[in-house]
């Protein structure tokens, strides 16, 4: 399910914005002047669906709206009479059934993922001390609330992604007291850490890669296994030239290679790919149900090949004095033009905001997501903001998402006012 419009009235108690999504381009640019509520959009549409509710409990609003591309829309309002904050959410799906619930607002204090409810509660809890009773019971509650049923399933099916414009930093996950057990006051967090996002990626892509091997690992075996068997059982239903398993060896040859060069397979993956032309017919079946296991086992690395080559291509084309590499032990690491290895960490504030959108958009999202991006145009060069359409349109088709952006830059926008929704301040 794609998220089709959102619309917000008495944003601050002044605004009132309507947002169509460009569904068919799978991009659309909101812009307009500062304090008009373009991050706060990003902010509201990213707190609901992943539970960050610190901006619903601080932003002023009468009502906001999303509606979706099979008929369905979601209510969000304030219950400001209620002794604590609470918005009330009803959601009509496409067959006119109304789901209904009141979500209270409160910081969950032991929630270490969310970085938003992290600051709120330390600021707004830190000094009152709350009692360990009052912490799992406010947990327990928390919890209830988010295990809805129809509220999991329409979290499920909208898949928000958020790149912040504060993305150059991550905190580092905290140690915490066991609330379970213990005497005194609860102090469930040490004082904050942060490391470079560049670096956290840099050994994220590691896993990913480790991941699809591993994938890529038990297709083989499984196929291996039992390859004897359909060599004796199968046949083709159709005379094979030499010429034709030719090729698809070639083929096969060219994959490999282009799979080595993304970092995802040894030089010694390599295959002849020259074939005697005067072979019998049992082993051209033989040859054929080789090539269609090789394929098999292959196209398992297929995506993330891809989405590798994209990156650096991209990077390379940008990148002035430096050149990115891939590979299973350092995920991402880079080069000066005399070979000299440069942390991530190291790249200037310009090339980590791009090594980061690249990154996030290419391997932190799941396929058909909703992505948020903030402000894309931080730190860049001119000719980079220019560019940086293209690039995601070629990211778009590859992982087929659709993006929602929030600019100041006309280079951002260049030639593609088409893709733009100005939003404006209240008619006189």
């Amino acid at each position: 399910m794609r998220v089709k419009e959102i619309s917000v009235k008495k944003l601050f108690g002044v605004f009132d914005h309507s947002i169509p999504l460009k569904l068919e381009e799978r991009i659309t640019i909101i812009h307009g002047p500062n304090g008009y509520g373009k991050t706060i959009m990003l902010r509201m549409l990213d707190g609901f669906f992943n539970s960050r509710y610190v901006v619903w409990r601080t932003t002023p609003f009468e009502e906001f709206r999303m509606d979706f591309d099979d008929g369905g829309h979601l209510r969000i309002r304030p219950f400001e009479k209620a002794s604590e904050p609470i918005i009330d959410v009803d959601y009509t799906n496409a067959d006119g059934k109304i789901h209904q619930i009141s979500l209270s607002l409160l910081p969950i204090p032991d929630d270490v993922e969310q970085d938003d409810a992290l600051t709120d509660f330390n600021a707004e809890n830190e000094k009152s001390e709350l009692s360990r009773h009052n912490i799992l019971t406010r947990r327990a509650s928390w919890e209830k609330q988010e295990s809805e049923p129809w509220l999991l399933a329409l979290r499920k099916s909208v898949n928000i992604h958020f790149v912040r414009a504060d993305r150059l930093l991550k905190r580092k996950a905290r140690r915490q007291q066991d609330l379970r057990g213990g005497l005194g006051a609860v102090s469930p967090y040490d004082k904050p850490n942060f490391e470079f996002t560049v670096d956290r990626y840099a050994k994220e892509l590691t896993e990913v890669i480790k991941s699809t091997l591993a994938e890529y690992g038990e297709v083989s075996q499984s196929l291996d296994r039992t390859f004897p068997t359909r060599v004796i059982r199968e046949s083709t239903n159709q005379s094979l030239s030499s010429q034709v398993l030719q090729q698809k060896l070639r083929f096969l040859e060219e994959k490999r290679a282009y799979l080595m060069s993304a970092g995802l397979l040894d030089s010694d993956n390599a295959v002849d790919g020259q074939l005697q032309q005067d072979i019998d017919e049992r082993t051209k079946s033989v040859l054929w149900v080789y090539v269609g296991d090789t394929e098999k086992k292959l196209g398992v690395l297929d995506n993330l090949a891809a989405k590798i080559d994209l990156l650096k291509r991209i990077v390379n084309q940008r990148f002035r004095y430096k050149k990115i590499y891939v590979d299973r032990e350092k995920g991402l690491s880079f080069t000066t033009p005399n070979n000299h290895r440069l942390p991530a960490s190291r790249l200037s504030s310009g090339e980590q905001h791009e090594l980061v959108l690249l990154y996030e958009l290419l391997f932190k999202v799941k396929p058909e997501s909703l992505i948020l991006i903030d402000e894309p145009e931080l730190s860049l060069h001119v000719y980079w903001q220019q560019e940086f359409l293209r690039d995601l349109q070629e990211i778009t088709k590859l992982s087929s998402i659709d993006v929602l952006i929030a600019t100041h830059s006309p280079q951002i926008i260049h030639d593609r006012w088409d893709l733009t929704v100005e939003l404006k301040g209240p008619s006189r």
